[in-house]
Order: structure tokens, then sequence, then C-alpha cells
């Protein structure tokens, strides 16, 4: 009687295996769909070169990469991005490195002298209008920055012309290219004069500066650029200065701060972008996958999170609500028509063409970046 017990529980559990088994066939479980169907893409490792110079960013955007990264791999079974923080020299040579070229970059404008090495990836419709056709899709911005005017309070009602202003000596070159408008190949050279953001510049050498009437700012005699133009603006040496939000954290946190608000004067010139591009280092499969990796850094979730390096998003998404001056630069951002700085340029040292512009010594024409 008990043997025939044990049978019958014996073929119940075989039974109820078989049962089991079966159904697991009919409906397997989404992760292993996803498994099987990655299994069939590319696998391997992606590596990406970064060099955090003039980022976005006031920390750089490593941190944020590598976030970004193990978001993109938990997606992707196989799949692993590789991030290496190189020097400028480093990066600007990719294409002709002898061994493992990176299969992606992430650079500043004129870092690169051309746009060899790179290919084409078009995710324009995932970006703001103004980058929507940024250099041919050779590059793609996915973090901006922004250069804006610190006022102290007790002159933000009043008109900015004949005031001191303070300019970092880093900063400067910002000034000098918001004054042209066109950046197009066919005329390099067109020195057209735009918004001025208060930079003393004058076309020819014994000139007085020309400064166009609409959103113009002329500046005071005691204007100044300095190595440290922040601590001068706290210490009330000036009336308003021009800063980028990297610059922030400093004059926030720092004792004995003026009360201050921000504004933005006309369309924005801005060289502060983080620039991604796929190189020619592999094709097919893997090449889709580096595009796959640019598509997940302009998704809404990512860009949000650029909030966590401190940067501002390329694809109008908000990410600093409830955050003071950051919301403001956000918003001032949103409103304001972009003139995105190239991307390749021959320019060998742009920092001394400005001082020589400052200087009288140079016209503006020959010290813009020439694009190739």
């Amino acid at each position: 009687m008990a043997i025939r017990y044990r049978v019958l529980l014996l073929g119940i559990v075989i039974f109820l295996v078989y049962a089991a088994i079966h159904t697991l066939n009919l409906f397997p479980f989404p992760k292993d769909d996803m498994q099987h169907e990655n299994s069939e893409a590319f696998s391997g490792v992606l590596r990406l070169w970064i060099s955090e110079k003039n980022s976005a960013s006031p920390s750089g955007l490593s941190a944020w990469l590598s976030r970004e990264s193990a978001q993109f791999e938990k997606k992707h079974d196989g799949v692993y991005v590789q991030i290496t923080p190189v020097s400028e020299k480093t990066l600007a040579s990719f294409s002709y490195a002898a061994e493992l070229p990176p299969d992606m970059i992430v650079f500043s404008p004129g870092m690169l002298e051309s746009n060899d090495g790179l290919v084409k990836t078009d995710v324009s419709n995932l970006l703001r209008t103004e980058f929507q056709n940024y250099e041919s899709h050779l590059c793609t911005p996915i973090a901006i920055g922004a250069s804006f005017w610190a006022i102290r309070n007790e002159n933000a009602r009043e008109p900015l012309s004949g005031k001191t202003l303070l300019f970092e000596k880093g900063n400067s070159l910002r000034a000098l290219y918001a004054l042209k408008k066109d950046f197009s190949p066919s005329a390099p050279h067109s020195a057209q004069y735009g918004i001025d953001l208060g930079l003393p510049i004058s076309i020819d050498q014994n000139d007085e500066p020309i400064i166009e009437e609409t959103h113009s700012i002329s500046p005071g005699s005691g204007s100044l650029i300095l190595e440290n133009a922040k601590s001068a603006f706290i210490k009330g040496e000036g009336d308003a200065i021009l800063m980028t939000q990297k610059d922030l954290p400093y004059l926030l946190n720092a004792s004995g701060s003026p009360e201050f608000e921000i504004a933005m004067t006309g369309d924005l010139y801005t060289d502060c972008l983080s620039l991604f591009s796929v190189t020619d280092a592999k094709d097919g499969e893997a090449k889709e996958m580096c595009a796959s990796f640019l598509e997940h850094l302009l998704s809404e979730d990512a860009q949000k999170r650029l909030e966590s390096a401190k940067a501002f998003s390329v694809t109008g998404e908000v990410i600093y609500s409830g955050k003071a001056h950051y919301q403001e630069i956000e918003m001032m951002l949103s409103e304001a028509k972009l003139i995105p700085a190239p991307a390749f340029s021959y320019t060998e040292d742009p920092e001394e063409a400005l001082l020589s512009v400052i200087s009288g010594s140079m016209r503006i024409s020959d010290a813009l970046p020439v694009q190739p």
C-alpha cells in the first residue's frame, strides 16, 4: 500500500515538473527575452576617451558618464563602456593612436583640429533647435554651460553702461566671441558685431570701442580683466561680473558674498559645451551600439541627472526646479537663442589672440577661430 502511494506521489511530482517546464517555454520571463535579444547583438567593450578641459561641468562629466554607462550596461547584456580620462593633447591625436583607438570621445569646442576619424550620428530630433545641425552631425552636444552677468542687487535695476564691469581672464574669450554672429565656413573671417558683453574691443588699433545700440553695454573706465575677478566682485570693487555657472559655487559660498541677480543680454554665444563623437575605430553593430549610448545620454532621465554635474541640458529638460540661481540660468537658457561655438578649430592660441585684441594690436577678425 505504501509503495503504491509512493509511486503515485512520484508520478505527480514528475507531472508537475513537466508542466512547469512546458509553462516556462510558453511564457518565458522578460529578462530571459532581453538577454537572448542582446546576446545576438554586439557584445564587448566600447572605449570612451574624455578630456575634461573646458568641460560644461565645474567638476567634470566623468562621474556622470560613469553612472550613465552603468545604466546603459544594464539594458545591454555583455556591453561594457570603458571611460578613460586623457589629456587634451592625447585626445586631439586619437585618430593616430597606434593601438586601441577610442570608439567614442567627449571633448570641448576647439580641442580637435579637424573632424578626421569621426562618423555621422543623427540624433538631431532629440536636441534643442540650435544644436540640430551642429557640425553636420559629426559631434553632438551632451551638456551645456552658460555665461551670464552677476549684478550686485543695488545695481540690478540700473543700466550697466558706464559701470565698473569685471571679467575673469579665463572667461574673456567668451565675451569676444559673443560679438560675432556669423560662423558660416563660407565667411570665416567676417566680424559682424552682434551682442556686446562689455569687453572694450576695437576693430582697428586706434579706434574707440564699437558698441551696437541693441543690447549694448558700455563699460566704465574702471572695468578690468583680472586673474580673480570673483574676489574683486565680492569685495565690492565692481558692479557686475561676467561669469559662468562654474563660478557659482564660489560666489554663493564665499564669506561676505553680496546679494546678486543674474542677467543675460540677447543671443548667447556658448563655447562651454561638452561634445560627443563616435569614431571610425569600429563598424557594424559596435558602431550602432555607440550611437545607442549617445541616445541614452540624450534621454530625458539621463539629461535630468546632469544636475549632479551642475551642467545644463541640451534637450530642453528642466533639471533645476527650486534651486535659486541655477533655476534662473536654466530659464534664461530656455528663452535665449544659443549660438554654439565651432567644434573644430585651427586657432593655435586663442587666449593669446584675445589679449592682442584687447590691447588693440590685432583686429577682431584675425583673432576669431578659423573653421576647416
